[in-house]
């Protein structure tokens, strides 16, 4: 497999100032002993895409008038095997209007044990991670399996994207109980991970839901909780805006009730006005 220098844009390269990472310190991978550790001290590759120095303009120089923007972006040494110890930033930046999708063509990394506590790649919503947006703004957890197909999206205009791998070793070691030779043999090659980018204006905005909160990493996913005996209105994003409900979107809106020793509470939805496109003639509901 060979991967061409003009088939992905890697972006610009920036220094730590400009892109902190406050927990860099923080992230250790066991070796396989269990007294020994590696800590990855400092970051050695930080990249800024922004979707104006890669999009072209029209003839009279507007942007707005963009669509989409994509491009492909992958690990250091893709698909060769990846070295130890890497901590690679990605901060992915559009246009105001934008949100940026991304989908995982490939990925594979050493996953060690659940958790990923050695090689992983993870999503954060914002423009910068900070101490206080660490878990509030993470995109799910780690991934570091064959997890291809992965859609991923971002709530604004930009998402930063940590990639990390850890120590490990490829040696024979001996079973004490038989004195048998076991290769200790990844399940991996190690290629670590492609993917795409996509900044599009032709999300749909991320709304309020009153009682609930939009489900990060999805395009319109909801989740309405409880808060008693109580009813509320609520309206899909294309409600009350100029957006049209294309072909294919799916958007869910899970209402969670309260669970008590002697009942569930149930939820009762009622619809005041429902416009939806008409099927097509010789089409299924």
């Amino acid at each position: 497999m060979f991967v061409f220098a003009d088939a992905f844009y890697p972006g610009k390269a920036v220094s730590s100032s400009e892109l902190y990472i406050p927990f860099e310190d923080d992230i250790t991978t066991s070796t396989g002993n269990a007294t020994a550790a590696s800590t990855i001290t400092s970051s050695n590759c930080r990249f800024r895409i922004e979707a104006d120095h890669i999009a072209k303009p029209d003839i009279n120089g507007d942007m707005t008038k963009l669509d989409e923007i994509s491009g492909e972006l992958i690990s250091p040494t893709y698909p060769g095997y990846q070295p130890n110890n890497l901590l690679c930033v990605y901060q992915l930046i559009g246009l105001p209007y934008q949100r940026i999708s991304l989908d995982i063509l490939d990925i594979d990394l050493y996953s060690g044990s659940p958790g990923c506590p050695k090689d992983f790649i993870q999503f954060y919503d914002g423009f910068q991670i900070d101490n206080t947006s660490i878990s509030r703004n993470s995109i799910g957890q780690r991934i570091c399996d064959n997890s291809n197909n992965i859609h991923i999206v971002s709530t604004g205009a930009s998402l930063v994207i940590l990639f990390v791998t850890g120590q490990i070793q490829l040696l024979n070691y001996v079973n004490n109980k038989r004195d048998n030779v076991i290769m200790n043999a990844l399940s991996t090659r190690r290629r670590g991970f492609r993917l795409r980018y996509t900044f599009t204006k032709r999300l749909l905005p991320v709304i309020e839901a009153p009682g609930g909160e939009h489900v990060r990493g999805t395009e319109c996913d909801y989740v309405i909780k409880s808060q008693g005996s109580i009813e509320k209105q609520f309206e899909s994003p294309t409600m009350r805006n100029n957006f049209v409900l294309t072909p294919d979107r799916v958007c869910n809106f899970i209402f969670i009730g309260e669970r008590f020793e002697q009942y569930s509470e149930s939820v009762s939805i009622g619809f005041e006005r429902i416009e939806l496109p008409k099927s097509s003639e010789g089409s299924q509901m």
